[in-house]
């Protein structure tokens, strides 16, 4: 589930949210969701196996390698479902987003160019929005 979604205000004051670092708004409702809106607001992600440790999906934006790691189950793809209730699969681009199951978890992979842009997708696509000002982050 998208960490940025559902209950977790309390993080939204914070300037480190216990991951070292925050300050980030949580939508608790879909009337909250406004831009750029449900449709472009992933809310369930295949998860990669060996990176599920919660019942969040979550990085940190400012990093150079997935910390929870995307699913490339269907053909270097996973499953994303938005807020308004439509889904579609994400086709990853670099063999950074891609991870082979080994029933551990994983060295991290630094991303490369197309690990960026398949990373500046999820950030596009997950909310992150100021606690303090409410403006939009990550061309959200």
């Amino acid at each position: 589930m998208d960490a940025a979604l559902g209950y977790g205000k309390k993080y939204a004051a914070m300037p480190q949210n216990g991951f070292g670092w925050g300050g980030f708004f949580w939508a608790e409702k879909l009337s909250e969701v406004l831009t750029p809106g449900p449709s472009a607001t992933w809310l369930f992600m295949d998860e990669h196996p060996d990176s599920i440790n919660d019942g969040y999906f979550l990085n940190n934006p400012q990093t150079s390698n997935w910390q929870d790691i995307p699913a490339s189950y269907h053909n270097s793809a996973c499953g994303v479902s938005f807020a308004d209730a439509h889904a579609e699969f994400r086709k990853w681009l670099s063999a950074t987003s891609m991870y082979p199951v080994q029933f551990f978890y994983p060295s991290p992979h630094i991303f490369d160019a197309a690990g960026r842009l398949d990373f500046g997708w999820y950030l596009e696509h997950t909310g992150y929005v100021n606690a303090k000002t409410g403006v939009p982050a990550f061309n959200y």
